[in-house]
């Protein structure tokens, strides 16, 4: 596996490397920088020229998460071996309102969207709760430079 990919879990920092990699963690229980994915995704700056690598802490995250453009070099990165054990999930739909009180519909509805370049997720899952009614997406990758490894998707 490429190194590029792996998290030293004893250092634990925010800072940046000699190698310009940031490393944001996701802990629920406040042990992280965040306590969501969505929060980690916020934290990294608009435009940013470096990869962050953004490391997700055990447990079930249910909360969509949305990487815009604006945030490219953008690593998911879960546990080692243990892809049940970060999960992304989101109970809602197309028929769910958004912001702007209209429906999402199906494009919006996606748990996981991804509107970038040089997006990277390994070692986690992606895994939706249905509510019933409406059509929902699990995962929508709007970018040409995409790669998950290891990663289980439901």
């Amino acid at each position: 596996m490429d190194s590029d990919l792996r998290v030293n879990e004893k250092m634990l920092s925010f800072e940046k490397c000699h190698n310009e990699v940031q490393v944001i963690f996701v802990n629920q229980i406040g042990e992280g920088h965040s306590k969501t994915v969505q929060g980690a995704v916020d934290m990294v700056p608009d435009y940013n020229k470096h990869k962050v690598k953004i490391y997700i802490y055990l447990g079930i995250y249910r909360k969509k998460v949305y990487v815009p453009a604006s945030k490219p070099y953008i690593s998911f990165v879960g546990k080692r071996n243990q892809t049940a054990s970060a999960v992304i999930t989101w109970n809602g739909n197309s028929f769910d309102k958004g912001a702007n009180g209209q429906a999402l519909g199906t494009y919006n509805s996606a748990t996981v969207g991804v509107d970038l370049d040089y997006f990277c997720a390994t070692e986690n899952s992606v895994i939706v709760v249905a509510s019933g009614k409406g059509m929902q997406v699990t995962l929508r990758v709007n970018g040409p430079r995409a790669m998950f490894y290891r990663v289980r998707i439901k």
